[in-house]
């Protein structure tokens, strides 16, 4: 700073305008293909400022109708099959991608978008198989990931339904668990 820099300080009356300043970050960039995580990862950021907005003033800041158009596109970006994949089409759905996809859903869910249901039950089966998979030597499933898409049920609001199969998971698995898994 003595030698010529300089600081840039800025002042926000709340948390909510310190992060909203960021949502710019997440913006669509027309010359860039967007993958379904890509659009996730919005519609996180953008629930949680539209939850933790004062009143109306989300709606005056378009974000409310940002989130609105991003859970339209996330929603057709969902295969026939319930999943999401990474590739438009030709490819199986990717439980991860599905797992992120249900937890974005249930984000916008909480700010009060309405939510396709189906869509939502459709996804909750691909992440249920996915759990319940047979495992053995050749295809293991980590007790991580299970905790994962268990933790994804639940901020998709599923948590009630698919309580005993967290209840089964949890007492076979909790022993097998990472620091990672257990954060779920």
């Amino acid at each position: 700073l003595t030698d010529g820099g300089s600081l840039d300080v800025s002042v926000q009356p709340t948390l909510v305008g310190a992060v909203a300043s960021e949502l710019p970050t997440f913006a669509r960039l027309p010359w860039l293909t967007e993958s379904a995580l890509d659009v996730t990862t919005r519609i996180i950021a953008t629930s949680a400022i539209v939850r933790a907005s004062p009143d109306d003033a989300a709606g005056q800041a378009g974000w409310e109708s940002a989130l609105r158009n991003d859970v339209a596109d996330l929603l057709n970006r969902q295969r026939p099959d319930g999943g999401w994949s990474w590739c438009p089409s030709g490819c199986r759905p990717d439980a991860w991608l599905t797992a992120w996809a249900l937890i974005g859903l249930g984000e916008a869910a909480r700010a009060d978008v309405k939510v396709d249901e189906t869509a939502m039950s459709n996804g909750v089966s691909i992440l249920v198989g996915a759990i319940n998979r047979v495992s053995d030597v050749t295809s293991p499933i980590s007790p991580d990931d299970r905790a994962f898409f268990l933790h994804a049920l639940a901020v998709a609001g599923f948590g009630e339904s698919q309580r005993p199969v967290i209840n089964a998971q949890f007492e076979q698995y909790r022993a097998k668990l990472s620091p990672v898994g257990q954060a779920y």
